[in-house]
């Protein structure tokens, strides 16, 4: 997590991760926003999980 706040940054109005949105919803004692948007980022990463197995499984097959 420390190398997304350093190398990701945070720029007001520009930029932010879903990681340092969820960190700044925390702090705000914001839970169900950050409980919505870490149940978000989970799904995403469950969904480019299966796309990449099946993909190198088709890949392999060739």
């Amino acid at each position: 997590f420390g190398v997304v706040l350093m190398v990701g940054g945070s720029l007001p109005g520009e930029t932010k991760t879903i990681a340092i949105a969820i960190y700044d919803q925390a702090q705000a004692f914001n839970d169900s926003a950050a409980a919505g948007m870490s149940a978000l980022l989970l799904t995403l990463s469950f969904v480019a999980v299966l796309l990449v197995s099946r993909l190198g499984r088709s890949v392999l097959r060739r």
